[in-house]
């Protein structure tokens, strides 16, 4: 159980991270439909007495290591990286604007050990240029690369395009639809000198000067 995190109406989002490492029992081994261990992560906002769920896992989805169809009598201690699993949830719409508690619910059926690790509850404040104009594109000047950042995943973001100063098409990565709030853009090989981004949307077009130094 976490402490009382105060909410703060200034911020734009809140987040809840998290490392998890989890394994195959003996009985039902990648079964979705029997109650296997299950983990749940949930919010209060009244101190306890009533919940929201945020997130939950359990038997095939939870595991983290091996094939989920595969019976495991041996007691799990992770030994690797690649036996966590990082989860990162958006709460915002969960919280109503007052104080919340996470919980963090492990229901066991016998089946192996679940292992929690790196827990972090944080906000976000985004720049004020980027909740009024919707994107930022940055450093500018750049050396390697630049960053195409939108406050939400940009579900109408359809292409970037980089021209040089005489118009010539010199950089593009089609998204339609697909990009996520921060998306790097590697021109390392290019010239130094002054270059035109454009960021077609479906419903319209941004325009950007920006500076390889």
């Amino acid at each position: 159980v976490s402490p009382v995190v105060i909410f703060d109406p200034l911020a734009d989002s809140f987040f809840i991270s998290f490392d998890y490492a989890d394994a195959p029992g003996l009985q039902y081994p990648g079964s979705t439909t029997f109650p296997l261990d299950t983990l749940e992560v949930r919010l209060t906002q009244d101190c306890g007495q009533t919940f929201t769920t945020i997130w939950k896992k359990w038997g095939a989805d939870l595991q983290t290591i091996n094939s989920p169809n595969f019976p495991d009598g041996n007691l799990f201690v992770p030994s690797a990286p690649s036996q966590w699993q990082n989860v990162k949830l958006y709460i915002s719409p969960a919280l109503n604007a007052a104080n919340f508690q996470t919980y963090f619910v492990a229901k066991s059926n016998h089946q192996n050990n679940l292992y929690i690790d790196n827990i972090n509850i944080y906000k976000k404040i985004l720049p004020q240029r980027l909740k009024s104009q919707g994107y930022l594109i940055y450093p500018n000047p750049f050396s390697q690369s630049f960053i195409v950042r939108h406050a939400r995943p940009p579900a109408n973001l359809q292409s970037i395009a980089v021209y040089n100063s005489v118009g010539q098409l010199v950089y593009r990565k089609d998204l339609n639809g697909t990009g996520i709030t921060e998306i790097t853009v590697d021109v390392a090989g290019l010239a130094k000198g002054m270059y035109i981004v454009k960021l077609f949307y479906k419903d319209k077009t941004e325009v950007e000067r920006i500076i390889k130094q």
